[in-house]
């Protein structure tokens, strides 16, 4: 089909620059908009329940809107180290898959346990299984012509 049935016709809206200039048009915006949304975050936990003692109607004195503070920063570290882990693993099998082709699932070590007719004790009732050891395959009908 040589026509083009959908184009983006908005370019740039996700743009923190752009984002800013929108918030600040005259171009003073705070110091503190830069840095990642999971530092501020774990900031104003700290100045709200910490500094300003926000918490205390609630039953959080300062000293717990502290911890909250540490604790949220904390696990905010740990997400990102993990999602940046998880990158570099995507990367490098993406790097790996390029130098030597995408892999062959031939037959993986996990994939060969060969399931038996039971789960857990109980008959498998989803069409795999069956009794007395015997492997068992579903049958697949095509509905090609």
């Amino acid at each position: 089909m040589p026509e083009v049935l959908w184009s983006r016709r908005f370019r740039g809206l996700a743009e923190l620059d752009r984002q800013r200039q929108a918030f600040w048009p005259d171009g003073e915006a705070p110091a503190y908009v830069r840095l990642p949304w999971w530092q501020t975050h774990a900031a104003l936990f700290a100045w709200e329940y910490a500094g300003r003692g926000k918490g205390a109607d609630v039953g959080l004195s300062r000293v717990a809107g502290a911890r909250l503070a540490v604790d949220y920063l904390e696990v905010s570290i740990r997400h990102r180290l993990w999602r940046r882990a998880r990158r570099v693993r995507i990367r490098s099998v993406d790097v790996r898959n390029a130098v030597l082709g995408p892999p062959v699932r031939v037959a993986l070590p996990q994939r060969l346990a060969l399931r038996r007719g039971t789960r857990a004790g109980r008959p498998r009732t989803d069409g795999y299984g069956g009794g007395g050891g015997a492997l068992h395959a579903r049958t697949v009908t095509s509905c090609a012509p």
